[in-house]
Order: C-alpha cells, then structure tokens, then sequence
C-alpha cells in the first residue's frame, strides 16, 4: 500500500495477510488521503536511469535493513546502461511533453523479467559518487535553458 503521493520509501507499508490490511484501513479512515495497492513483487534489485540534459547514468539502489530498495541502509552501485534503458526513459519522457531532468525507477525481478516502477522529474536524487559531476550537469542545463529563452536573438 502507498499512501498520498510520498517519495523516498515513505508511505508505503507491506501487508502480509487481510488482518494487516483491515488494520491499516482502520488508520487510513481517520485522514481523508487517497491510497493505491499494487502486488508484492519478488525483484532482485531496483535500478535507476537518470537523465539530466544529454547526460545519461544508471545506478543500483539496494537496501540490507528494508524490503523497499530506497529505504534503510541504502547502498548504490554503477550498473549498465543499456540501448534499451534509455528508449524507455525517452519514450517516458515524451509522455509528459518532454523532460530535461528525471529518473526512471525500474525492478529487476527474479525471474529475469523488468518493470518499470515509476518515473521521477527533478526530485530524482542524485549519486552521492557523482552528486559534483551531476550538480554541473543540472546548472549547465538550466543556464542553457534560460539563454534559450531570454537571450534569443529576436
């Protein structure tokens, strides 16, 4: 279960059985928010495609403490960027008119298989490895953006 549009791990509760379910409903009456159920699913790790202008980079999010990837002790590793990750988080993108700054989160389940989770604008979060490079990155694009837009040749 998540509740209200949370980032970052919170509002989100695992329920195990109908008694954790009837429980939480008992707390979420007392608060008019809206709250959405998806199923359980068994992934192996979680992956994010970041995008900051031009720039492309892909990193793991695993946690030893939380059954969420983005929650607890949190350890992020260099994972590949694939051809294909950057098609979806592109086409993704297109979706919403276009965006310069975003991240795709994506769960690579046990069996081999992914599913794209959700897709992040500019509270994407950066890797602390490369929070300088990607810093850079962001300014670079936003001056950019503002010379393209108020110091047009007319």
């Amino acid at each position: 279960v998540k509740v209200s549009n949370t980032h970052a791990g919170y509002g989100k509760m695992f329920l195990k059985n109908q008694a954790d379910y009837d429980d939480l409903r008992s707390i979420l009456a007392i608060k008019d928010d809206y709250y959405t159920t998806e199923p359980k699913l068994d992934f192996e790790y979680e992956y994010r495609i970041q995008k900051i202008g031009d720039h492309f980079r892909c990193f793991r999010r695993n946690s030893d403490t939380s059954w969420k990837g983005n929650w607890g002790n949190v350890q992020f590793t260099e994972h590949e960027m694939k051809d294909h990750y950057k098609v979806w988080a592109d086409k993704c993108a297109e979706i919403y008119g276009g965006l310069d700054i975003y991240g795709l989160d994506v769960l690579h389940l046990s069996d081999g298989s992914e599913y794209i989770l959700e897709l992040n604008d500019t509270a994407c979060g950066l890797m602390w490895e490369h929070e300088q490079e990607d810093l850079q990155n962001i300014r670079e694009l936003v001056l950019q953006r503002m010379n393209e837009l108020f110091c047009a040749d007319s």
